[in-house]
């Protein structure tokens, strides 16, 4: 029976070794089969040697306190150790506590530890370590035991060993995968830098050609090389800065501008006010000061200037915007409804700016409205709701609303979030995307703020928000 135990023993052992690397888990299973093995308590530690530090490092141990058992660190050889590492054979005491060569017996005593059997894990006549195999009671190991477990040792010698290698090999290979990378990595910066060098080569012979084809061109070739060249600064420079790009609009606009409007102003002089085109003259010079008024207000983007804040009533702003976008409004087939209470506070602001915010508006809600809409100009004053939206100290508990809203296509969620960014814009290859951006501006600078709800395919609405304080309440319009 205890023969058949062996050999089932060892040959769980040698399943075990061949089915994993995992060394704690053979290491596990060896001291289980040597506590079954044994019709008596036993326990055991596996120990290795270093021979470069000539410590032991602990591994695992069975029917211990372990974390008392690790607690003891990695120490140097004992006299029973010793022994056994320089006689390369098992070394067997009866009873450790009282046994002379003990350091320490009070762990032994502590975890009722009597008889030892030390037995060497040798692999290529190189100790690598101890197997011990400790009972609970005083036992003379018989001659059966002794070589039951020398085998277990021989088998966990050897996957010491293997795990070593394995470790070795694991080692090896980070290190050469670390050369590779390292040497791939020279070898592509050498690549790039080849690259580089010949595509700067490349570059300066083809720059050369370029230089003497042209040299070689007739003078329309050169113009033509000119304008190309010319474009592409005015490309370059729009993306350079805002301010170069207001500078450049400025630039580009007012002198027509400026001719448009003195054309206007000598037709205006020789016509009577009750010809019939009077009114649309005038009305061509308001535009004509408007437009002025929207470069300046770009300008202003890039370096903001003051606002002409005054007490101002906000219906004949209102009213006047919408006389001079009516034209425009008409020929795109929307309508124009108005809805003022006739009690309106005034508010203190800029009218040549507020009614460029307005227009820039109906532009937008036109053009949102390609088949013709209706658009909707809304004014009344009202509390507060948040405190957050009151931006003077907590004086101001209300504020004044003008509401834009259209039945056009609405804004897209996806672009709410950016509408009043710089540059973005929803009209595809038109526009600049600076309009609600200036608008923003404005608003901010009469101490306000604009807001938008817009539903997908059912229009939008623009909300332009002032403050009002008790200088405002008291004046009201009559």
């Amino acid at each position: 029976q205890s023969n058949l135990q062996r050999i089932t023993a060892m040959r769980d052992i040698s399943a075990v070794i061949t089915s994993t690397l995992n060394l704690q888990t053979i290491l596990d299973l060896f001291l289980e089969k040597l506590e079954h093995f044994f019709p008596y308590p036993t326990a055991a530690t596996v120990r290795v040697f270093d021979r470069e530090s000539g410590k032991f490092e602990q591994l695992s141990c069975r029917n211990l306190n372990e974390a008392e058992w690790r607690a003891r660190g990695e120490r140097l050889p004992g006299p029973r150790s010793k022994e056994v590492i320089q006689s390369k054979a098992p070394l067997v005491v009866r009873n450790i506590q009282t046994d002379p060569r003990s350091i320490r017996p009070d762990f032994d005593i502590r975890s009722g530890l009597v008889s030892y059997l030390g037995v060497p894990l040798i692999v290529k006549e190189h100790v690598l370590g101890i197997l011990c195999l400790f009972t609970k009671e005083e036992h003379e190991f018989s001659a059966e035991e002794i070589d039951f477990v020398s085998s277990v040792a021989s088998s966990a010698a050897m996957a010491i060993h293997n795990s070593q290698l394995y470790e070795q090999l694991k080692t090896q290979a980070a290190d050469l995968e670390i050369a590779r990378g390292a040497l791939e990595f020279r070898v592509r910066a050498r690549t790039s830098e080849l690259a580089e060098a010949n595509e700067a080569l490349r570059a300066e012979i083809t720059e050369r050609q370029r230089i003497e084809n042209k040299l070689r061109e007739s003078e329309q070739q050169l113009r033509t090389l000119a304008k190309e060249l010319e474009e592409q600064l005015i490309v370059s420079d729009r993306l350079v800065s805002l301010g170069q790009l207001t500078a450049s609009i400025v630039h580009e606009f007012n002198n027509p501008l400026q001719i448009i409007l003195g054309f206007t102003q000598d037709l205006i002089s020789e016509t009577e006010s009750s010809q019939s085109h009077y009114e649309a003259l005038k009305m061509v010079e308001g535009a004509t000061f408007r437009c002025k008024e929207i470069i300046k207000g770009l300008a202003d983007f890039a370096r903001p200037a003051p606002a002409d804040l005054r007490l101002s009533a906000v219906e004949p702003i209102i009213r006047n915007s919408v006389k001079l976008a009516l034209s425009y409004l008409e020929k795109s087939k929307v309508i124009v409804e108005i809805d003022i209470p006739p009690d309106l506070p005034r508010i203190y602001a800029d009218p040549q700016q507020l009614q460029q915010v307005l227009i820039n508006l109906f532009f937008n809600a036109a053009e949102a409205m390609p088949k013709g809409g209706t658009v909707t100009v809304r004014a009344k004053s009202n509390p507060v709701l948040s405190p957050e939206v009151d931006k003077n100290g907590g004086e101001s508990h209300s504020e004044l609303t003008i509401a834009v809203s259209d039945t056009g296509t609405g804004v897209d969620p996806e672009s709410m979030p950016n509408i009043f960014r710089p540059f973005f814009s929803t009209k595809k290859k038109k526009g600049m995307g600076l309009g609600l951006s200036i608008c923003e501006g404005i608003l901010k600078a009469h101490g306000g703020r604009i807001s938008v709800e817009s539903t997908w395919g059912n229009g939008t609405t623009f909300y332009l928000h002032f403050p009002l304080t008790e200088a405002n309440n008291d004046e009201r319009v009559a």
